[in-house]
């Protein structure tokens, strides 16, 4: 039972040390997309593909809440509304900006468009299903636009995965946290493990599931501002810099001769640096699962780990 214990302590100290890296990355990921505006550029350039028609996408051009994703320089936003897209395309093919009144009218609109763009034949196959229905008709093109759009989306994500890996990376050699030394370090040392548990146990008592989930969708200011953030942001900091658990723990880096050493290929051709490039790339894969995963797997060890607690005698 009580190696058992152990190993739990382990997994649970681990769990708390890879949720902080992954809120670590989680806003360094934001801060970088707001930056450099990677979701409007992405979504600019989903439409931009979607609409494959040039004299409709100039069209398009003229409404307000179109034209920053479809202008050079413009400054697109995060979202776009399909439904608008949808009446804004329709309005456009008849050049004019208000939808038809009849299903014949925009039959004809379509037909008339010039090419044999994908986006042509889109339309003219949701005309067939659409009846005489014309806000059938436009409820399904912005259902279409929505679905496009969404699995477009995933190049996005693929994107973003890439970033949080390498930012997971950075993270894992810049504060030196190395999987393997610092696993072996919490099996090894029992008082470490005790406190990094109680640490873990206090951040779950005064997180809940809502709260955690609440904290990673507000911004930067509206996060710090909020409360019920502090613990979240407190974990943050304490992979970061450190506090008093995890300023035990041998991880951080004491000055950078010694780092030197442990991260680049040693002149005396030990190995050790292999293991240090093993233990944070391990690091860095475990935290590209993300935040909500570890919270969760967090929550569950800690109930775990009070089912199993030896009952202590009076």
């Amino acid at each position: 039972m009580t190696n058992f214990t152990a190993i739990v302590d382990v997994a649970i100290g681990m769990s708390l040390i890879y949720l902080g890296v992954s809120l670590y990355v989680t806003i360094m990921n934001e801060f970088i997309a707001q930056k450099l505006q990677l979701r409007g550029k992405q979504l600019a350039e989903d439409l931009t593909k979607l609409i494959d028609d040039e004299k409709l996408r100039a069209a398009l051009q003229a409404n307000p809440a179109l034209a920053p994703f479809l202008t050079p320089n413009g400054k697109p936003g995060s979202y776009v509304d399909p439904d608008i897209v949808a009446r804004v395309l329709i309005g456009a093919a008849r050049g004019a900006e208000a939808t038809a009144a009849t299903m014949d009218d925009l039959v004809k609109a379509i037909n008339g468009l010039e090419g044999d763009t994908s986006l042509k034949k889109q339309l003219q196959a949701i005309a067939q299903s659409a009846s005489n229905d014309v806000e059938k008709f436009i409820g399904a093109v912005g259902h279409w636009v929505d679905q496009s759009l969404t699995m477009m989306g995933e190049v996005y994500k693929q994107r973003i995965k890439l970033i949080s890996f390498g930012i997971g990376l950075f993270a894992a050699v810049a504060f030196n946290i190395q999987t393997l030394d610092v696993a072996s370090f919490l099996y090894r040392n029992k008082e470490a493990r005790e406190a990094i548990v109680a640490v873990a146990e206090q951040f779950t008592d005064q997180t809940s599931k809502e709260t955690f989930d609440k904290c990673l969708g507000l911004g930067a200011a509206d996060r710090a501002a909020d409360k019920t953030c502090k613990p979240i942001l407190g974990l943050v900091t304490a992979v970061e810099g450190g506090n008093e658990t995890f300023g035990k723990l041998p991880i951080f880096w004491m000055d950078w001769d010694s780092a030197r050493k442990q991260i680049f290929p040693s002149t005396g051709g030990g190995t050790g640096w292999l293991l240090n490039w093993l233990g944070w790339l391990i690091t860095a894969l475990a935290v590209s699962l993300g935040a909500p995963f570890w919270f969760d797997l967090l929550n569950r060890l800690v109930n775990l780990r009070r089912g199993v607690q030896p009952r202590k005698t009076a």
